[in-house]
């Protein structure tokens, strides 16, 4: 391992799933739940999900799912080394193995379609505190969003990869530059060399595979996905996931301010150094339920909390954060945190932002369905739609006839959790007439959650046409019962 240098770090950030959820990346529940929608809309059977879902009582996840596929093909795979085993478990693991690798795909691709002018707006102050002092950013989570906001800032930062080609980059575990980033879980672009297990690949941009079997030969290298799901502890002792916890294990004990912020510290691996250095640091928790790592934490009288969303905090921090960067050098930390933490609360107090939202402002909200980039507009109308902004139905309806698949489909589920009577004879036409089968099985699943007659009388039509797919109308047929 390259021994860090010896400049001191005295704030660390570690990010979880709610600081990308402002940037309309999902967190672990909402990821499933988006996840089992593609499922319907490719037509793909949902059996097992459900028999796994009956198994956690409907408390199932992104996480618990995946360690269940795992575990699932796992268990059976050793089971056929030994003895012969029924035709139907071998067609389970089967099965499990094939919406395993669908899961992986998924993931990959829905983590890039990130609120990009947002992600940066708001990461930027962070980002820039790099030029006064070293800073790392420790996270959780797979997306690009830092690495992305860092080179749109201009600002030069080190991950433990050292570029080998144009686009392609080797993991060296070195951290050198002022702002530091380590991906504790690991990343949608990150992948391992077949022929040499411990050759750790970075390229500029993620691939989904078509299937766990696939493989890129690109520069003498074999390629193979990589991603880390915290529930595997087992997978800590591999690289470059052990040289990264250990390197957290040594930050934190230098450093003298920690934020955690959008994490319910599941992983027990991170959860435990905390534990282990709650005498020796100050923990301030910024989340929209900071009460749960307070408890997590037993009440420590180091931890203290902001209730807030990642982007909300980093706007009201900003100009704050240089003042307690400077302060450290020459006050009390506690006090200086104390100091931090009123000016901050104020300044939320003053914006009075909207919590329930995590993009932002509606108006601002609003103003976004008609940016000419689609993902902005997608992920506007799914804000607004989860936040129950009803005054947005008019701005959103004429994005039901938007050229792009993607916000049409978003534009739909936004409408239907706003109980859009509005909507219903647009979505009637959609239903018949769209090009798009995705589309179409979101306005049947949109239809289903809306409390009106005439919903339930499109369902009952649609359920009967015969252009319509047959599991599309299976969809609606199981609506009506």
């Amino acid at each position: 391992m390259n021994k860090m240098n010896n400049e001191n770090t005295p704030i660390i950030f570690i990010l979880g799933a709610g600081a990308s959820k402002a940037f309309n990346i999902p967190d672990i529940k909402a990821f499933y739940e988006e996840f089992k929608k593609e499922l319907r809309r490719k037509k793909i059977d949902t059996l097992l999900i459900e028999k796994l879902e009956q198994n956690h009582k409907g408390e199932v996840d992104l996480e618990t799912l995946i360690t269940d596929l795992r575990d699932l093909k796992s268990a059976i795979n050793t089971m056929t080394s030994i003895t012969s085993i029924p035709q139907g478990l071998v067609n389970c693991a089967e099965e499990a193995k094939i919406l395993h690798d669908r899961l992986m795909r998924f993931i990959i691709t829905r983590c890039e379609k990130f609120d990009e002018q947002r992600a940066v707006r708001s990461y930027r102050p962070l980002l820039e505190l790099c030029n006064k002092i070293p800073i790392w950013f420790f996270t959780t989570n797979y997306d690009r969003i830092i690495e992305y906001s860092s080179e749109m800032c201009n600002i030069e930062f080190s991950d433990g990869f050292v570029r080998q080609a144009e686009d392609l980059f080797l993991w060296r575990d070195k951290f050198d530059a002022k702002l530091r980033i380590a991906k504790i879980h690991g990343s949608v672009n990150w992948f391992r060399d077949d022929e040499s297990p411990e050759t750790i690949i970075k390229l500029e941009e993620p691939h989904p595979f078509p299937t766990s079997e696939f493989r890129i030969r690109y520069k003498n290298y074999n390629f193979s996905t990589s991603i880390i799901i915290p529930t595997f502890e087992k997978y800590i002792s591999e690289l470059p996931f052990f040289s990264l916890q250990t390197r957290l294990i040594d930050v934190i004990r230098k450093a003298k301010i920690c934020f955690v912020i959008g994490t319910r510290l599941r992983d027990s691996n991170l959860k435990n150094i905390f534990l282990t250095n709650l005498e020796k640091i100050i923990v301030i928790v910024v989340d929209f339920s900071p009460e749960y790592i307070q408890k997590t934490f037993n009440n420590h009288p180091n931890v203290f909390t902001i209730k807030s969303g990642f982007e909300e905090f980093a706007l009201a921090s900003t100009g704050y954060m240089d003042e307690l960067v400077q302060s450290l050098t020459n006050s009390d930390t506690r006090e200086a945190v104390k100091n931090f933490l009123s000016k901050v609360t104020e300044t939320l107090t003053n914006l009075g932002l909207p919590s329930p939202i995590e993009g932002g402002p509606i108006d601002e909200l609003i103003n976004r369905l008609k940016s000419p980039n689609y993902i902005e507009r997608a992920n506007a109308a799914r804000q607004l739609g989860e936040a129950g902004v009803k005054i947005s139905i008019s701005d959103l309806l004429p994005l039901l006839d938007d050229p792009n698949e993607y916000v049409r489909i978003q534009a739909v589920s936004a409408l239907g959790l706003l109980q859009a009577k509005e909507a219903l004879s647009k979505y009637k036409d959609l239903l018949l007439n769209d090009k798009s089968e995705d589309v179409k099985v979101e306005v049947a699943l949109a239809l289903g959650e809306m409390r009106y007659q005439e919903a339930k009388e499109i369902i009952k039509e649609g359920s009967n046409t015969l252009n319509l797919p047959l599991y599309i109308r299976n969809i609606l047929t199981d609506l009506l019962r």
